[in-house]
């Protein structure tokens, strides 16, 4: 019988013990998880990483099982383990707590703590390439890997009993692509389309999709060092739709977590 694959060992990350980005990131609190071993038949919580706080998934710390929930469940290792798995499917690690010491729980809060530390750890030196757009009145950077290309805002062809954030369909070279305009998400002021509105065509979380902007300024490169978390008084602003914002206020997006948004996964069936 093929061995059935740890979450590490399925997307890569590289944060399993002496992996590849262990210098740089930690190793993942889900390798580490003793308590959960066996389980899903997973080494430590490799099979259950969903139910575990504090892993690197979209390039955000994530939190508890609660809390990204929306994002784990679509995600394609959590759909694997629930198939290869069936009847004995274990979603949370029920009980674990129940049978520890006050030691025991407190010594592994800790190790949870130091290894969140090891992730927000940024080297000097460290860039984040991304294209920067602006919407209204703010600028806003999308990572580079989720970049395909930038095209002006040609010919657009409304769809019917689509959400409104939906523009309609673009034809780029003979593809088919839904062209969205995503103010709605951030908070952002509705305008009207321009001789300078682009459409920058990105794939992330499985939707490759055509991303309005009021116009594209180009790529960059922003020190990681200088990304904070944005902060509540930010117009437009929304925690779970962003990495940080740099100190001249360009918001970078986290495009994963938007992607994921369950509106989105709406359109996609509609669309």
């Amino acid at each position: 019988m093929e061995r059935k694959l740890n979450c590490w060992e399925f997307k890569k990350c590289g944060r399993e013990p002496g992996g590849t980005k262990v210098a740089e990131l930690g190793v993942c609190p889900v390798a580490n998880e003793t308590l959960s071993d066996g389980l899903n038949e997973g080494s430590n919580a490799g099979r259950i990483c969903w139910a575990v706080a504090g892993t690197l998934c979209g390039g955000r710390v994530q939190g508890t099982f609660a809390q990204k929930r929306r994002s784990c469940v679509q995600c394609d290792f959590y759909k694997r383990v629930k198939e290869e798995e069936g009847k004995d499917f274990s979603l949370m690690a029920e009980g674990v707590g129940n049978t520890m010491s006050a030691q025991k729980v407190q010594a592994i809060l800790e190790e949870r703590a130091r290894a969140l530390a090891k992730v927000t750890e940024v080297k000097t030196g460290e860039t984040l390439r991304v294209v920067v757009f602006s919407l209204t009145n703010e600028t806003y950077g999308i990572p580079t890997d989720y970049v395909r290309e930038v095209q002006p805002l040609r010919e657009v062809t409304p769809v019917p009993c689509t959400p409104g954030f939906v523009v309609g369909v673009i034809n780029i070279r003979g593809s088919i692509y839904s062209a969205i305009d995503i103010r709605d998400f951030l908070g952002v002021p509705k305008r009207e389309t321009t001789d300078l509105t682009k459409v920058i065509l990105v794939n992330a979380a499985g939707l490759e999709v055509g991303i309005l902007a009021d116009d594209v300024a180009g790529e960059m490169s922003v020190p990681l060092a200088e990304i904070r978390p944005p902060l509540a008084t930010h117009a437009g602003v929304k925690e779970e739709y962003t990495q940080g914002v740099t100190k001249d206020m360009l918001i970078i997006l986290n495009l994963e977590a938007l992607m994921r948004d369950e509106r989105m996964i709406v359109h996609e069936e509609v669309v």
